[in-house]
């Protein structure tokens, strides 16, 4: 009876260790499982809302492009360039293309060396980033560090009368006021 009671003993011993130990190799088994599907939904989110980020910048940054190119297309632009009517560009530029909050239309005059309409305070570290710009075909600088807080895109384009350069189109674009990412 005795021997009974012991093997009783030992073969619940062995049942309880074995399903104890069981329990805790699946529960480490499904732990790790877990942990690796939510790391690669959260990967797989990251990378579709990068990929929309990508997607969204690149199609503005085009447009933005488009944008200067058909403003600096303004014959009277070169007009006024090449008649060194500077009052009339800078008001021109200031009631046709006013700053907006977020681009920012400069037009530089090779000629004078001077901005037109001068540049904001904010912006005044780009002087000598635009003027080495001046002298170079149509350029896109991306996010060009103006201060701690603001990155700005400058896009630059030629203002050509057939050989001659008569000065830059410069467009400064800050995505952080850009309300499609906002």
């Amino acid at each position: 009876m005795k021997s009974e009671k012991y093997f009783s003993r030992s073969v619940m011993k062995s049942m309880i260790l074995f399903m104890g130990i069981s329990f805790i190799v699946v529960s480490i088994g499904v732990y790790f499982y877990r942990s690796y599907c939510l790391k690669k939904d959260y990967y797989d989110i990251l990378d579709t809302s990068q990929k929309g980020f990508s997607d969204t910048l690149t199609e503005q940054l085009s447009y933005i492009g488009e944008g200067l190119n058909h403003i600096l297309a303004d014959n009277i632009i070169k007009g006024y360039l090449i008649n060194n009517e500077t009052n009339l560009l800078h008001e021109m530029l200031k009631d046709k293309y006013a700053i907006e909050a977020q681009r920012i239309i400069v037009i530089y005059d090779n000629r004078n060396r001077q901005f037109f309409p001068e540049l904001p305070r904010g912006l005044t570290a780009f002087r000598p980033l635009l003027e080495k710009l001046s002298l170079e075909e149509k350029q896109v600088s991306a996010f060009q560090k103006a201060n701690d807080n603001l990155f700005v895109t400058v896009f630059s384009m030629p203002i050509m009368d057939e050989d001659a350069r008569l000065g830059t189109g410069y467009l400064l674009y800050d995505m952080s006021k850009d309300r499609h990412f906002t």
